[in-house]
């Protein structure tokens, strides 16, 4: 008998973020095995459609994300479609837990983020230890350098008891998905009694338009993180003012900056020519585009990121990750020429020291022992951290 698999995200493609894109891509791998009849359960009105997989719309499903929901709140409204399904997927979702468990289905977590153990769903790079309360002070720090208002952090003091309830329900699945060893490990310090039931599953690769490389004869350098603290936009732009003083570069800047950060842009090219280039939030498409010009990514996160996609799209491009040592980026750099770029988080001199290295070569150097290396190099080694038959495993065990 075929299982039947209803996946209940509030996030899906092609709304923004890794954890929408990988739940699409999941779906689309678990719906070419033919073995399972999958059902998706979204607040997305529009999403992405994989063949062969049902799709119901439901704009509640979108509020659980953002809103307080208990299960017993759920439960009428959903029993029936729970209990024709033998699997509950759930990402994000996570009041659906004890929902499926009550009618005895088989319960799957994945997790793209912190959220069960931090109140934001980020954890700092480099955070030690298991306390919780450290967790929760990082939480506050974040929203104070992020310059949150009053009402934000108000918010943050109500997500105290919501996170504790997410905890309680996350640890009630069957099996726990992280997408990284080191996001896995995160997990597993501060969830320590569903450690036996977290399992590390690599998110799928997407198919990506056909880009060329095309270098500009400039040493350009990409940035996607917008004004962002959390992706190293202070960090960066430190960077950045010890680079143009001295050295022909350019910077692709995409993303959402706000009039302080564009102004701080602007006087750096007021100070030394016109180095730095905004291009603002824009497609994903038009993002690959700016990949062919470019020497090399910027990504100078502060944070233990799960599993990038921004760096596993760099790698498989061929534009060269500069990225910082946390979470899940180290793992997929490793065996790859990027490994030798690696920076330590909120080091704006290694991030530099990194970029005048690149600046110094001349394009077909650069070209001929990084690019051309470097998505051979990533492939190779991704093929074998993600595979198909293991995240069917998950299901069928």
């Amino acid at each position: 008998m075929t299982l039947r698999v209803l996946v209940i995200t509030p996030v899906y493609y092609p709304e923004v973020g890794g954890g929408a894109l990988a739940t699409y891509l999941i779906t689309d791998v678990l719906a070419r095995t033919g073995q399972l009849r999958l059902t998706v359960l979204t607040g997305v009105r529009n999403p992405e459609r994989v063949n062969g997989v049902n799709y119901i719309y439901d704009p509640l499903i979108k509020l659980i994300n953002k809103r307080y929901f208990l299960p017993s709140l759920l439960a009428k409204r959903y029993q029936k479609i729970l209990k024709r399904h033998d699997i509950i997927y759930v990402a994000y979702a996570f009041p659906f837990v004890p929902l499926g468990k009550a009618y005895g289905k088989k319960v799957i977590v994945h997790l793209h983020d912190y959220r069960p153990i931090s109140l934001n769903g980020v954890v700092l790079a480099g955070t030690k230890g298991s306390s919780s309360f450290r967790l929760i002070k990082d939480s506050f720090t974040i929203r104070l350098m992020q310059k949150k208002g009053v009402k934000d952090l108000a918010r943050n003091v109500l997500n105290i008891p919501y996170t504790l309830q997410m905890r309680r329900w996350v640890s009630m699945a069957d099996t726990i998905l992280a997408v990284s060893k080191r996001h896995a490990e995160i997990i597993s310090t501060y969830l320590s009694e569903c450690r036996n039931k977290i399992k590390v599953q690599y998110n799928p690769l997407p198919q990506f338009p056909e880009t060329r490389k095309n270098l500009d004869s400039t040493p350009t350098f990409l940035y996607i993180g917008g004004e962002s603290y959390l992706k190293g936009f202070h960090i960066l732009i430190k960077s950045i003012r010890d680079i143009v003083r001295y050295h022909k570069v350019k910077f692709l800047m995409a993303g959402s900056y706000g009039k302080t950060a564009l102004k701080a842009i602007d006087m750096l090219n007021s100070a030394y020519g016109e180095k730095i280039y905004v291009f603002g939030k824009i497609s994903h498409r038009k993002v690959f585009e700016l990949h062919e010009k470019s020497w090399a990514l910027l990504f100078p996160s502060i944070i233990e990121e799960p599993m990038p996609y921004a760096v596993l799209e760099s790698l498989t491009i061929g534009t060269l990750p500069i990225a910082s040592k946390v979470g899940g980026v180290v793992e997929i750099v490793e065996k790859t020429c990027a490994r030798d770029f690696l920076v330590t988080p909120g080091k704006p001199e290694e991030l530099s020291e990194a970029i005048k290295n690149i600046a110094n070569y001349s394009k077909d150097y650069f070209k001929s022992n990084f690019i051309y290396t470097l998505s051979n190099e990533f492939r190779e080694k991704f093929n074998t951290m993600f595979n198909e038959q293991e995240l069917l495993k998950h299901f069928l065990d």
